[in-house]
């Protein structure tokens, strides 16, 4: 008998996954890859090369990868969003986070082998 539905069910944590083609496979995804957004060219606000400029002449952001996200990705990829903030969300530091209450159960017979 089989006393709770742990033991009925094999944990597959998320960090068994190595690439992404594990994870479309097991889970029934299907993934497509083109180009969306229509580019064109824009003009780089003032205040915006004067913000770049001080952070690369003045700025420590090459003493960490938040640093560089923080004070150059982020930023520039933000001043880009508002050409497309109807259509795009722009997200930051969004992690996925797992422990024993968040993985995926499996039955046996369906789980990859680790």
């Amino acid at each position: 008998m089989i006393s709770s539905w742990k033991e009925k069910y094999a944990i597959q944590p998320y960090n068994s996954y190595k690439r992404i083609d594990e994870v479309l496979g097991e889970f029934g995804i299907n993934y497509t890859e083109q180009n969306f957004i229509h580019l064109s060219e824009t003009q780089v606000p003032d205040y915006f090369k004067s913000e770049i400029d001080l952070t690369l002449k003045e700025g420590m952001y090459k003493n960490s990868e938040y640093a560089l996200c923080e004070t150059l990705i982020y930023p520039t990829l933000r001043e880009l969003w508002k050409h497309y903030k109807t259509d795009l969300l722009l997200w930051s530091h969004q992690p996925l986070n797992y422990d024993e209450n968040l993985c995926m159960y499996c039955r046996d017979d369906r789980c990859p082998k680790t």
